[in-house]
């Protein structure tokens, strides 16, 4: 269970917006990439309708604030020639007791880091929007956090999304989308196809509290330039899909199953209008020198409910990122400004 821990906090916060930069909250691969801490950057607006914005919070236990502001002129290749910009900063002061993984939680019951970064969003995209009252906890125990949005303003899916992170490394990332002219179940999916080369294994394993998973074991060829080897596990409570995916090996991740079984068995997910799914990635981890060295684990959780899909990810430098991405799952409630 992840762990609660009540504190009272007060919380510096830089805020950079920075407009017509894109970016995306989930990232590709197995590696978990680390993040560039926050700079003055100049804003730039785009045709496009995509921004993103970076802020900080120091989370010490004492706070001063001062606001400032400036504009300029920037230009990003590819992008067109006649965009205005901008650059602001801006420092607050916030306090209040919590419980919760790691939350800070501001007067509207959601973490001042949370509102901060809500608060960089035009309306036009939170229409139905939700954010997590549980934030993620750095593996490292540092209290200082990050955060940088993004937003996509036009076209048939409109999207905000917020990626939080240490001073090295991401953490954890929140977002929501509205569909519209097209159904929004469709983005809503496990990610593992069927191998075409190599050899494919199926069976059962038991998991706790009387879960029966399918397991789908590949053995990549040895000559394969493409392919890896991996061993999953896939069952279904309720409207969620379930797949729990170890890479580069044929160990099948009973532990990491066993794990999301058992926080599905005394908590309450929330219940998507047709489908939701829970993507477990178990890859080989790597210690301060590069090093091959134990096993990293990223989670991502969606799911619907109407025109709206929301998504949690969590990441291997987060603490227990299975029950912090599953926390930060329940804990999504509707945010307004």
């Amino acid at each position: 269970m992840v762990p609660y821990k009540r504190f009272t906090s007060g919380v510096s916060i830089l805020v950079i917006t920075t407009l017509g930069l894109t970016g995306c909250a989930t990232g590709g691969g197995n590696s978990d990439g680390a993040t560039t801490q926050p700079s003055n950057q100049a804003t730039t607006q785009t045709a496009n309708g995509t921004g993103a914005s970076y802020g900080q919070s120091a989370g010490n236990n004492s706070a001063t604030g001062n606001t400032t502001g400036s504009s300029g002129s920037a230009g990003l290749s590819g992008q067109s020639s006649n965009n205005s910009s901008s650059t602001s900063q801006a420092t607050g002061d916030s306090s209040a007791t919590s419980q919760g993984t790691g939350a800070q939680a501001a007067s509207s019951g959601f973490p001042a880091l949370v509102t901060m970064a809500m608060n960089q969003f035009p309306a036009k995209v939170l229409n139905g929007a939700k954010a997590p009252v549980v934030l993620p906890q750095a593996d490292s125990g540092g209290s200082q956090m990050y955060y940088r949005t993004w937003q996509t303003m036009t076209g048939p899916i409109l999207n905000y999304s917020v990626m939080f992170s240490s001073a090295s490394n991401r953490l954890a990332a929140f977002m929501g989308s509205t569909y519209s002219g097209m159904s929004a179940g469709n983005a809503v999916w496990l990610p593992n196809g069927v191998p075409q080369d190599g050899q494919t294994t199926n069976s059962t394993v038991a998991l706790s509290d009387g879960i029966v998973a399918k397991e789908v074991t590949f053995l990549a060829p040895k000559d394969s330039a493409k392919e890896v080897s991996s061993a999953s596990l896939f069952w279904q409570e309720g409207r969620w899909q379930i797949e729990v995916s170890r890479t580069q090996t044929t160990e099948v991740p009973v532990a990491e199953a066993n794990q999301v079984a058992a926080y599905l068995h005394s908590h309450f997910m929330p219940v998507p209008q047709s489908k939701g799914s829970i993507f477990v990635n178990v890859f080989p981890g790597e210690n301060a020198n590069g090093q091959v060295s134990g096993a990293s684990v990223n989670e991502t959780v969606k799911w619907q409910e109407g025109s709206h899909v929301y998504e949690v990810d969590t990441y291997s430098h987060a603490y227990n990122p299975i029950q912090t991405g599953l926390a930060m799952a329940i804990s999504m409630q509707p945010y307004s400004h």
